[in-house]
């Protein structure tokens, strides 16, 4: 077994709130991490504060690996002047459910204001700092997790005449969305990661929305890539990514890179159980039982499995850009239950399929309560994470990142 090609991601805040690290604690945790694992790249934002990217620009260059700075597109934006939501065909804006102090509320693709606004904040905010590329997250519609209707995307005039130019026949499909019983919601078909509808006009209406999507991210790519700039994309789970308006063959035909998030234990945004959950219960409430229809379509039996795991694999090896597979290595209780076995278990299996993999989604994420047992056994374990003493409480920051990256350092195969 060889190492595989890795990227580290790490999470300095929202746009809006402050920052829980300092500069120097940025340094601190991504050096010890670049110091063991053969990392090429640094993800790293998306706060607005440029002192806590300097001396860790500097230090990735140093090394002779990438550093790109994170940045959402179509949520978190909301709150900039002149932004315009995504509205439902209720007629309702796309307000999303919070998670921490992330913002899931969803902007407008179709509305050029919304894409400048994200260049505005590339220009201002990170443009003279010396970032090798931009890693654009949040590139979708709504997913279940916001609700049903915004789930069906945007119904706002502009993507109403995309829908039009492009052979969807709108009223009849207002019609059909406002009907009681919606078994037509269910795919009965899989063609690469894209599901088939076998009512054309739901089907129409899938691959027209994820065009919307594709071609705005497009001309974002397109726009970074003229600055000098390199492209990453987060994508969802290739399970559940074309129903959040992600066509992922055709979005990593302009990037540089792409994430797919195969989150597998992630209760929460973007992660496998809570979207196939909202999935789930959002259809049935609305007239489409959907029962195990994808799974079948995919030939697994549980989307969080490792067959789940393995088939989508298989079909991102054919995608036409290099992929990183994001692996969640937090533990965060009741949100992110990671341990030894699943770790291990996943980086194999990415290690196996010849793809690299995403360290996510934050390698500065305190992990002290993360009661692993390492192949270095139980008992160095339990001192690694277990009670501190009030004198081990004093230490700096460091010592729990320098236990955390020497256990990723015996997962990824070092």
């Amino acid at each position: 077994m060889t190492a595989m090609d890795c990227i580290i991601q790490a999470f300095t805040g929202v746009y809006r709130a402050k920052s829980a690290y300092t500069p120097s604690e940025v340094l601190t945790g991504i050096h010890t991490v670049l110091g063991t694992l053969p990392a090429r790249a640094v993800i790293v934002g998306w706060h607005t504060d440029a002192a806590l990217y300097r001396e860790l620009i500097k230090e990735v260059h140093d090394r002779g690996k990438e550093i790109y700075i994170w940045l959402p597109v179509f949520s978190e934006t909301s709150a900039i002047p002149g932004a315009i939501p995504a509205m439902d065909f209720l007629g309702e804006p796309h307000a999303g459910t919070g998670s921490g102090e992330e913002d899931f509320s969803f902007l407008c693709p179709s509305h050029r204001q919304n894409l400048d606004a994200v260049k505005r904040i590339y220009d201002e905010h990170f443009g003279t700092l010396g970032f090798d590329g931009v890693f654009l997250d949040k590139i979708r519609y709504s997913s279940f997790g916001n609700g049903f209707a915004p789930a069906m995307g945007c119904f706002c005039d502009a993507c109403k005449r995309v829908y039009a130019e492009n052979g969807v026949d709108t009223e009849t499909l207002m019609l059909l969305l406002k009907q009681k019983d919606k078994p037509f919601f269910a795919p009965t078909a899989l063609d690469r990661m894209r599901y088939v509808f076998d009512n054309p006009l739901v089907d129409r209406f899938f691959r027209v929305r994820a065009k919307i999507i594709t071609d705005a991210v497009s001309e974002l790519a397109d726009w970074f890539h003229a600055e000098g700039l390199k492209v990453g994309l987060d994508v969802f789970a290739p399970v559940f990514a074309y129903l959040v308006g992600q066509d992922i063959g055709a979005l990593a035909r302009g990037a540089d890179f792409i994430k797919p998030m195969i989150y597998r234990v992630t209760d929460a945004p973007a992660g496998l159980p809570y979207e196939c959950r909202r999935m789930r219960d959002e259809l049935r409430a609305h007239g489409c039982e959907i029962g195990h229809r994808i799974e079948d379509l995919w030939g697994v039996k549980d989307f969080c499995g490792e067959a789940s795991l393995r088939a989508q694999l298989g079909r991102l090896k054919r995608t036409p850009c290099p992929v990183y597979v994001g692996l969640e290595v937090n533990y965060k209780p009741g949100v992110c239950e990671t341990d030894e076995a699943y770790v291990t278990g996943s980086a194999r299996l990415i290690a196996d399929s010849g793809l690299g993999c995403v360290l996510s989604w934050d390698v500065l994420s305190d992990t002290k309560d993360h009661k692993r047992l390492s192949i270095e056994g139980e008992k160095r374990s339990q001192n690694y994470f277990g009670p501190r003493h009030s004198q081990q409480r004093k230490r700096r920051r460091c010592s729990r990142f320098h236990t955390w990256e020497k256990h990723l350092r015996l997962w990824f195969f070092v």
